[in-house]
């Protein structure tokens, strides 16, 4: 390799990621003028210094090894730089996002006190040190993964914005985010594990209120059309958001402990709902046909 071949990815990858070059040859086991010679073209990477910037930056090998010339004209320079500069960005991305999904289960398994980066880098299949660069600290992680949470949670409940009554969406809304899947319990056991070690961050309120906004997007607009619409009877769309948040909260942790089965749930959801219904002559809106087994509701309701 001549001095007029450069690792041009490497170098954005390198700069992307912030770390000084003194550090990155240090992950890398070689002195920071060995790192220098080769990102300017005089020494060339060895395969595993290739694997360890690799692993580090996120950026797949044989982009790290592809190399380009001095003397490129500017304009394939600048777009050389800003490929490199994507790449790098979508390799980032990516990297986080594996190391949030190699987190998530075993935060909701074992709890927040218990796993450590070394675990999370051993599920991700990273080396801790590269763990750090994407996350700092563990509470990086695991803030990181109740904002995965909270996202995935408004991506199950889409499908119940194709329904057009209030009532009917409402239920819909709630028995998705209560069903029982391996998706629900997950959500609800990460949840219950940031509140319980929520003393311990000091940026938990910061961190629920993100979470509890984009539940409230989704419902404020709902509870205003259904009251705007006669469904529902409240006068304050706020204090019924509330109300309802706090009882798919206090079900979702009951639901998580065992107390309540899926089903039991969905009978506690339609018996509170319908005191939200406002009634009509013909007996008021058909919730219990549609959403809950008539005699289920009785059965349900003569025990509360």
């Amino acid at each position: 390799m001549t001095s007029t071949q450069r690792y041009d990815a490497a170098r954005a990858a390198i700069a992307a990621s912030g770390l000084r070059q003194r550090e990155v040859a240090e992950y890398l086991g070689i002195d920071a003028s060995k790192l220098s010679k080769s990102l300017s073209g005089v020494r060339r990477f060895t395969a595993t210094e290739l694997s360890r910037l690799s692993s580090l930056t996120g950026v797949p090998v044989h982009r790290l090894a592809a190399r380009t010339t001095a003397h490129q004209p500017e304009g394939s320079k600048d777009d050389a730089r800003k490929a490199g500069k994507t790449t790098v960005q979508h390799a980032r991305s990516t990297r986080r996002r594996t190391i949030v999904n190699a987190a998530w289960p075993l935060f909701a398994a074992h709890g927040y006190q218990p796993v450590t980066v070394a675990d999370i880098a051993a599920a991700a299949g990273m080396s801790p040190s590269a763990v750090h660069y994407y996350f700092p600290t563990k509470h990086d992680i695991f803030l990181a993964t109740l904002d995965a949470c909270s996202r995935q949670g408004v991506t199950r409940r889409a499908a119940a914005y194709a329904i057009a009554d209030p009532v009917e969406r409402l239920c819909a809304l709630f028995e998705i985010q209560l069903d029982g899947s391996p998706e629900s319990y997950r959500e609800w056991a990460t949840w219950a594990q940031f509140w319980s070690s929520s003393p311990a961050f000091t940026d938990a309120h910061a961190a629920t209120e993100i979470a509890y906004a984009r539940w409230r997007d989704e419902l404020l607009p709902l509870v205003q059309d259904g009251i705007a619409a006669g469904a529902f009877h409240a006068t304050d769309p706020n204090m019924m958001v509330t109300v309802l948040t706090a009882l798919i909260d206090g079900l979702g942790i009951r639901m998580l402990q065992g107390d309540l089965r899926p089903t039991d749930v969905r009978n506690v959801v339609a018996a509170s709902i319908r005191g939200w219904i406002a009634r009509s002559d013909s007996g008021g809106h058909g919730l219990a046909t549609n959403y809950l087994p008539v005699h289920e509701a009785r059965e349900y309701e003569s025990t509360v």
